[in-house]
């Protein structure tokens, strides 16, 4: 824990036995209050990390993310791969509002009653936004303009991340994961879709979805964004990342096994660092020596 922006760390939750960590949130409303999701457990602390107590305990859970709401942040909602869960209490009790898997949660940022979800398909085999205006009790989904698989059914489905900003509370970005013809095409990376209204309707600023892939239209999952080297190996949902800047609804950065930014909404991309250097880039040997 760090109360200093990351200058000095302290060690909490020795206590624990823990493995790899699925999610970790704070209440926006009161920083001593922690969730912190391992396996098939979901941990609170009450004053800051000094200690931990189980809320809940179901195998395979393996709870993805967990959101607190901003307005009444006694309700929390966790995406796992059993489901949505939802608590009124402030994880006192949680009740499954969704059995298929779910990636992840935002709210609307001007309207906490208002959540989106990233949820699988199973038909499909792929995922897709759902919205609930109901404070996160019943879903609905948002597929205008939405990714159609090739062949009817994708290839593979990887997941998918949400962005929200409160530069203008109607954009909705999703980064979507999986393959639509195959592994080989495609890299587990179909693309970043786009909505300004939101969630009505959806785009694909980059022009189409899923590979091939050349120098005018990236791969965003892969060692190399253009396959130029590297390509067939991507870590997806692993270690996937999309943010959106409060000031400008058309910038953002995602991060995979690089990072990137653009600053037109998705159309096109900079590469910013990491493993497959790029444009503009140290070289990646180079890069990784150094």
């Amino acid at each position: 824990k760090s109360t200093d922006k990351g200058m000095n760390w302290i060690s909490i939750g020795d206590e624990l036995v823990l493995g790899g960590i699925g999610s970790i949130k704070v209440d926006p409303t009161n920083a001593s209050t922690v969730y912190l999701a391992q396996g098939r457990y979901l941990y609170k602390s009450t004053n800051g990390g000094s200690n931990w107590t189980e809320i809940l305990n179901i195998w395979n859970l393996n709870i993805r993310d967990i959101h607190i709401n901003t307005s009444d942040p006694n309700i929390v909602l966790l995406a796992s791969p059993l489901g949505l869960y939802r608590s009124a209490n402030g994880g006192g009790s949680f009740t499954q509002i969704l059995t298929d898997g779910c990636y992840d949660v935002e709210t609307k940022p001007d309207d906490p009653s208002v959540y989106y979800i990233a949820k699988e398909n199973t038909s499909l085999n792929l995922t897709e936004v759902w919205m609930a205006t109901d404070w996160g009790v019943s879903f609905t989904p948002k597929t205008s303009g939405w990714f159609v698989p090739t062949n009817g059914t994708a290839a593979s489905n990887g997941g998918a991340r949400l962005a929200v900003t409160p530069a203008d509370p109607d954009y909705l970005y999703c980064a979507l994961l999986g393959s639509d013809v195959s592994y080989q095409q495609d890299n587990n990376w179909v693309g970043v879709y786009k909505s300004t209204n939101a969630g009505e309707s959806w785009l694909l600023p980059a022009g189409e979805a899923g590979g091939p892939y050349d120098s005018d239209h990236w791969c965003l999952s892969s060692f190399h964004p253009t396959f130029a080297w590297g390509g067939n190996y991507d870590q997806g949902f692993y270690n996937l990342g999309i943010a959106v800047s409060h000031t400008d609804p058309e910038s953002f950065l995602i991060g995979c096994l690089n990072l990137f930014k653009s600053e037109n909404g998705g159309e096109t991309y900079e590469q910013w660092g990491g493993y497959g250097g790029g444009p503009g880039l140290i070289p990646a040997p180079l890069l990784r020596q150094g």
